[in-house]
C-alpha cells in the first residue's frame, strides 16, 4: 500500500489499490460484523450466559427470559454495526483533523477519514485476537473476571492487586498493545512528508487517542464509585 493510496481523498480516481473510502468502509464493516457474530455465537453461548446471569429466584424461566432479551439486543447490534462504526471512525477523524489544525498542518477530512479506516484494522485485529483467545478457553473458564482482562491489555502484562478494582487497574484494562498499532497505522496513513510530517501526524493521533482514553477512563472511574 503506497502513500498515494493512503492519502487518497473521496472523489479522486481509484489509486493503485483500487480502493475508495466507501470500499474500505464496507470491508471494515463486514469484518467487524463477522467478529461480532463469532463472539456471540461461538463464545457467548447459552451455557456461558447462564453462569453469568444471576437468577434472583433461581428460576430457569427467568434466565431464559434474560437470554432471549440478550439475543434480541445482539440482532439489533448487527443492524447497527455500520452506523456505530461510522460514528467511531468519523469521531476519530474529526478529533485528529482538529489536532492537525491546532498543530498548523490542516488536512482534508476525507484523507483523515481514510486514515481512520486504515487504523481500524488494528482495532479489528484486537477484537479478532480476543475472539480466538476466548474460543480457546473451556466454557467453565469464561467468567466476568476473566473477560475483563483479555490478552493484549496492559493489565494482562503487569501484576495487579487481587481485586484489580482500582482507578489504575481500570486504566490498565483499557489500554492495549493494539492501541499502539492503531496510532501507528493512523499516523502513517495521514503523513505525507511535506504538509504533514511524521512527527506531526503522530502528535495529532497520539493526542486524540490520549483524550478519548482519558475521558473513557474518567467515566468508568466515576461509574464504579471511585470519583
Amino acid at each position: 500500500m503506497g502513500r498515494s493510496d493512503l492519502g487518497a481523498e473521496a472523489g479522486v480516481p481509484a489509486t493503485t489499490s483500487g480502493l475508495r473510502n466507501w470500499h474500505l468502509f464496507l470491508i471494515v464493516s463486514l469484518a467487524t460484523l463477522a467478529v461480532t457474530i463469532g463472539t456471540n455465537r461461538i463464545v457467548m453461548t447459552e451455557e456461558v450466559y447462564g453462569r453469568m446471569i444471576p437468577a434472583v429466584d433461581g428460576s430457569l424461566a427467568q434466565v431464559s427470559q434474560v437470554l432471549a432479551e440478550a439475543r434480541r439486543w445482539e440482532r439489533l447490534a448487527y443492524v447497527l454495526t455500520p452506523v456505530l462504526l461510522l460514528a467511531r471512525v468519523g469521531f476519530s477523524a474529526l478529533l485528529v483533523q482538529l489536532a492537525l489544525l491546532v498543530l498548523g498542518a490542516p488536512k482534508p477530512l476525507a484523507s483523515v477519514f481514510r486514515g481512520a479506516l486504515w487504523a481500524q484494522a488494528a482495532s479489528w485485529l484486537g477484537s479478532a485476537a480476543q475472539l480466538l483467545w476466548m474460543s480457546s478457553l473451556p466454557a467453565s473458564a469464561l467468567t466476568l473476571a476473566t473477560l475483563e482482562v483479555p490478552p493484549g491489555t496492559i493489565a494482562s502484562l503487569l501484576p495487579l492487586p487481587a481485586d484489580g478494582a482500582s482507578p489504575l487497574g481500570i486504566l490498565l484494562r483499557q489500554i492495549t498493545l493494539f492501541d499502539l498499532a492503531w496510532i501507528t497505522l493512523f499516523a502513517t496513513a495521514i503523513e505525507d512528508g511535506s504538509a504533514v510530517r511524521a512527527r506531526t501526524a503522530f502528535a495529532a493521533v497520539g493526542a486524540s487517542w490520549f483524550a478519548v482514553t482519558a475521558v473513557r477512563w474518567g467515566a468508568l472511574v466515576y461509574l464504579t464509585g471511585f470519583a
